[in-house]
């Protein structure tokens, strides 16, 4: 009934509805190979379940408007292929400029609702690295109230291998990103084509969309 107003989940999280998908263009990759999306400002999403993707102001450290959380946080967890009919997914358009390997660095929630399944262009995912992404310090207790928001760069199965995809042409491209386990929170999504890159507090400034006038890089050098 689209007249009926929408389901709240009760948590121990303040949240407010799910935050409608933006339609605008998509993300572009800088010269840089660098793509930065803040979770809120997804293009679509969708919830074949019970659980959905709800926008929050919570924990108070995010970056950007707000953060998405994965619930009703009942401690339940989809491993693939099942996730893919069964979680909540969020889609990110990026127009690519560069081909090869990407470094997949996502920020979220540490502790007991801590893990992820991302995905390129509806290509199921499972075995590879974008399976269970999880936290490093994984399976530890999640504190009342809040949480820690952590880059998370790997899988729970080894925390040595990186998440990578591989981009075989330049243009658009979607990443999907399905709940593994509900509580878990999505702050920020970084991508980079360099593998020793390494993200650090909230991350970079999200990336302009594709009709956005990008600015410059601009340098200078102290004269002698």
């Amino acid at each position: 009934d689209t007249a009926s107003p929408p389901i709240l989940f009760t948590n121990s999280w303040q949240f407010t509805t799910a935050r409608p998908a933006l339609a605008l263009p998509a993300f572009i990759q800088k010269s840089d190979g660098l793509v930065v999306i803040e979770a809120e400002n997804f293009h679509s999403t969708a919830a074949p379940g019970a659980h959905r993707w709800q926008f929050a102001t919570t924990p108070a450290t995010f970056s950007g408007d707000g953060t998405m959380n994965s619930l009703p946080d009942s401690g339940a967890s989809t491993g693939l292929p099942d996730a893919l009919t069964t979680s909540p997914r969020l889609d990110y358009k990026i127009s690519f400029t560069k081909t090869g390997t990407h470094y997949l660095w996502i920020r979220g929630s540490d502790g007991g609702g801590d893990s992820i399944h991302a995905g390129i262009d509806d290509v199921d995912p499972t075995g590879t690295t974008l399976d269970n992404i999880d936290s490093p310090d994984c399976c530890g207790d999640r504190a009342a109230g809040g949480v820690t928001l952590v880059w998370i760069n790997g899988t729970d199965t080894s925390p040595d291998t990186r998440s990578t995809f591989e981009i075989a042409t330049a243009g658009e491209h979607v990443l999907h990103l399905w709940m593994r386990e509900d509580g878990m929170i999505l702050d920020k999504i970084v991508v980079t084509t360099d593998p020793s890159f390494v993200v650090t507090g909230v991350g970079p400034e999200e990336s302009p969309r594709v009709g956005q006038v990008v600015p410059p890089s601009v340098s200078s050098v102290k004269p002698a």
